[in-house]
């Protein structure tokens, strides 16, 4: 009932929805990270913060990723590889220019979305300090996605082999996320 209000379904994107965002209607204000267009800069909303806004318009694709970084105990080769993935995936995503943020439950430490030199040099800084050492376990980092998730994400887990308990909590993230791409960094899977 709900799909056929909409306009029904064409793949994943309402039909009666706009795949490029409408400058008509705007959902809210957002902080400035550089990447957007001058003209989507609200001068009355940032007169009022103090600091650059812009306009957050309705999307029914937005272009951003979230980077899961699970460091949970695994072998100094296995941590090796899954921080070799984050750097392969962090380069990626900004030479296309696609926003991303990372979450991680180790010493990587969380970073907000962003895109840039200084975003990547961040994350390429913590990489080179790390000493993969894990803080939580992965149900929890998940549970810190959930939290913080935004509509439209896509996730990127870069992960050792996970326990059952690690797989229940990689299945209810798929369950509320748009797209999910797993890679691991060794043992079981690969």
């Amino acid at each position: 009932p709900e799909v056929e209000t909409l306009g029904g379904l064409m793949g994943d994107v309402s039909v009666r929805r706009f795949i490029h965002e409408d400058p008509g209607m705007i959902l809210g204000y957002r902080e400035y990270t550089g990447r957007e267009p001058l003209r989507d800069i609200s001068w009355t909303q940032t007169a009022k913060a103090g600091r650059l806004m812009v306009k957050q318009h309705d999307y029914t694709v937005e272009h951003n990723v979230t980077v899961v970084v699970n460091m949970e105990a695994a072998s100094p080769v296995v941590m090796e590889k899954c921080l070799s993935l984050t750097r392969t995936v962090c380069e990626r995503l900004e030479a296309d220019r696609i926003p991303y943020a990372m979450f991680t439950n180790g010493d990587l430490h969380s970073l907000e979305e962003g895109l840039g030199r200084s975003h990547l040099f961040f994350i390429l800084r913590r990489i080179g300090l790390s000493r993969p050492t894990g803080y939580t376990g992965f149900p929890d980092l998940v549970d810190t996605c959930l939290l913080h998730r935004r509509l439209f994400s896509s996730y990127i887990v870069i992960t050792p082999a996970l326990s059952t308990a690690g797989e229940s909590a990689m299945e209810r993230l798929e369950r509320c996320c748009e797209r999910l791409c797993v890679l691991y960094g060794g043992g079981d899977k690969t």
